[in-house]
């Protein structure tokens, strides 16, 4: 599976190592648009009845919540006195904030990744 593809690649660049429960999480770091990792990961596990390799999978970082915690930092700065809206901060909406176009499909596995 793909998964077991990841795990031996990770592995060949000395990432992780052993059963994959402990590694140096300084090396690499997944990163997530919101809550896929969290969510659809194992429930696609389960679902297929697929062994998820290593405790690396249970930890990632979290753009979204990463990019609205320094929104609010900044507007604390800038004495903003009305927070901004609380929806989400999508993919897209991340990017323009940044200047950045997105690339390939939104939604699709093998443009995400």
């Amino acid at each position: 599976t793909v998964l077991h593809e990841l795990d031996a690649w990770l592995r060949s660049k000395d990432l992780v190592e052993g059963g994959g429960a402990t590694h140096d999480f300084t090396k690499f770091a997944f990163a997530t648009d919101g809550w896929d990792l969290d969510h659809f990961l194992d429930v696609e596990c389960r679902r297929k009845g697929l062994y998820k390799p290593g405790a690396y999978l249970d930890r990632w970082v979290d753009l979204e919540k990463v990019f609205k915690a320094k929104r609010a930092n900044a507007d604390d700065r800038n004495g903003r006195k009305k927070p901004r809206s609380s929806r989400r901060a999508n993919l897209l909406a991340m990017l323009r904030h940044h200047k950045l176009q997105f690339e390939g499909r939104l939604h699709c596995g093998a443009d995400d990744a």
